[in-house]
C-alpha cells in the first residue's frame, strides 16, 4: 500500500506543470469573481434605544413588545418601504434591506443599525433616515392599537349608557314603595357593590385566569344569588288597592349602581385610549445619530486575496484528483508494483532509458542485474530459473537488455 501511494505521488509529481497551471487558473478565477463581487464601501452606524415607559394611565394599558419583537419590527417590510420612500435620493426597499443590518446588544436595550453605501455621505443619510422613520413607524403602530381600543371602548360605553337608561326606566315603572321601607341597598347589596368594585380593580391588573380574579368572581356570584333569595323572600309591597308586586327594586337599583361604576371605569379607559391615540409615546427613541467622522471605509482587497488563495488550493486539489482518477482508470502496466500485481512474479531488475545512459552506466547495470540473477541460480544444480523480459511496446530495449546481460556474463567468466 505504501509503495502504491508513492507510485501515485510520483505520477502526480511527473505532471507538476498541470498542477501549477490549475492553481494559477483557479486562483485567477477566484480573484476575478471577488473583484467583481466586492467593491469598496462605507459603513455608517446609528443607535436606537428601546424603552418600556411606565404607563401613566391608571387603567388603559398599551401593548408592550419584547426585544426580539422589537428587532423583528425593525426589519419588517413595512418599515423598509416607508424609509425607502423618504430616502433622498430614492432607493428600493429590497436594496435598502440588502444594505441594512440590525444588531441588538446583549443584555441591553440598545440596538445598533448599520447601512452600507458607496460613499460615507450616502451611508450616513440612509441610516439617519432609517432610524428616524423607525421611531415614527413604531409610534404609528402604537397609535393604531390605541385607536382600535378607543373605538371598541366607545361602543361599549354607548351600550352601557343605554343599559343604564333602560334599567332606570324600568325602575320608574315599578309601583311606589312603602315610605316606611328603606330605599337604600341592604347589607347584602352593599357587600355586592364592594365585591364588584374589587373585581373591577383586579381586572385592570390581572387576566381572567388569575387566582385573585377567579376568587372575586366567585364571591360576586354568591352575593348575587343571596340577594336574589332575599328579594324572593321579602314581603310584597302594596302599590294600589287590590294590587301587589314583588319587591325587586333593590336588586334593580343595585344593578344600576354597578353599571354606573363600570361606566365610570370604562369612560376613564376610553379617555386614556383617546389620549394615547392622539399622542403615542412610542417604543423607542434615537440614541445616537450617524456622523461623518464615524463612517468606516471597508477595502475588500483582503477578501479578494483570500478568495484567490482558496481558488488556487481548490485548483490544486481538482487537478490532483483528475490526475489520480485518470491514473486509476488506466489499466496499462506502468510501474514495478503493477507488474508484480499482474504477473504475480518477483521483479529482479528494471532498465531505464538506454538512450540516456552512458555505456559505463549500461555495463554497471548489467553487472548488478547478473549478480542478482546469479544469486537465484545458485540454489542447487537441479533447480533452474526462467526469466522474462517485458516492455510497454516494440523497440523499448528487450533485446538490448539481453545483449547487455550477455556481455556481463562473458566478462564475469572471462575473469
Amino acid at each position: 500500500m505504501l509503495l502504491d501511494t508513492w507510485a501515485l505521488a510520483d505520477t502526480v509529481m511527473k505532471r507538476w506543470y498541470w498542477v501549477l497551471l490549475g492553481a494559477i487558473v483557479f486562483a485567477a478565477l477566484g480573484a476575478a469573481y471577488g473583484w467583481h463581487r466586492w467593491k469598496p464601501y462605507h459603513i455608517a452606524t446609528a443607535q436606537l434605544i428601546r424603552f418600556d415607559e411606565k404607563n401613566s394611565a391608571e387603567f388603559f394599558k398599551y401593548q408592550e413588545i419584547s426585544q426580539p419583537t422589537f428587532v423583528t419590527i425593525l426589519e419588517s417590510p413595512g418599515l423598509l418601504e416607508s424609509a425607502s420612500r423618504k430616502a433622498a435620493p430614492g432607493i428600493t426597499a429590497d436594496d435598502l434591506a440588502s444594505r441594512l443590518a440590525v444588531l441588538p446588544a446583549r443584555e441591553s436595550d440598545v440596538v445598533t443599525i448599520t447601512v452600507e453605501a458607496d460613499t460615507a455621505e450616502r451611508a450616513m443619510s440612509l441610516v439617519n433616515c432609517y432610524v428616524t422613520n423607525a421611531v415614527d413607524y413604531l409610534k404609528k403602530l402604537q397609535k393604531d392599537d390605541a385607536l382600535k381600543d378607543n373605538g371598541y371602548l366607545s361602543n361599549q360605553l354607548a351600550q352601557m349608557t343605554q343599559d343604564i337608561k333602560d334599567k332606570k326606566d324600568n325602575l320608574k315603572a315599578l309601583p311606589r314603595f312603602d315610605p316606611l321601607r328603606s330605599t337604600g341597598p341592604s347589607s347584602t347589596g352593599q357587600q355586592l357593590l364592594t365585591a364588584q368594585g374589587e373585581l373591577d380593580q383586579a381586572l385592570t391588573k390581572f387576566t381572567d385566569e388569575h387566582p385573585e380574579v377567579k376568587a372575586k368572581k366567585k364571591l360576586v356570584a354568591q352575593l348575587q344569588q343571596r340577594l336574589a333569595q332575599d328579594s324572593t323572600n321579602a314581603p310584597p309591597i302594596v302599590a294600589a288597592p287590590g294590587k301587589t308586586v314583588e319587591t325587586d327594586s333593590e336588586l334593580l337599583r343595585l344593578e344600576i349602581q354597578m353599571l354606573e361604576n363600570n361606566r365610570i371605569l370604562m369612560h376613564t379607559r376610553q379617555r386614556e385610549a383617546e389620549q394615547y391615540s392622539q399622542n403615542p409615546p412610542g417604543y423607542c427613541r434615537v440614541f445616537a445619530m450617524a456622523e461623518m467622522k464615524d463612517a468606516i471605509y471597508v477595502d475588500p482587497k483582503m477578501k479578494i486575496a483570500f478568495l484567490g488563495i482558496m481558488g488556487g488550493f481548490g485548483g490544486i486539489t481538482l487537478i490532483i484528483a483528475l490526475i489520480l482518477l485518470c491514473e486509476l482508470a488506466d489499466n496499462r502496466v506502468k510501474t514495478v508494483m503493477d507488474l508484480k500485481r499482474v504477473a504475480r512474479l518477483p521483479v529482479i531488475a528494471t532498465l531505464g532509458d538506454v538512450n540516456k545512459m552512458h555505456p559505463a552506466e549500461q555495463a554497471s547495470w548489467a553487472f548488478r542485474t547478473w549478480t542478482a540473477m546469479q544469486s537465484r541460480l545458485s540454489l542447487s544444480a537441479n533447480h533452474g530459473m526462467v526469466c522474462g523480459f517485458t516492455s510497454s511496446g516494440v523497440g523499448q530495449g528487450r533485446s538490448t537488455w539481453i545483449r547487455l546481460l550477455a556481455k556481463a556474463v562473458s566478462a564475469a567468466f572471462a575473469c
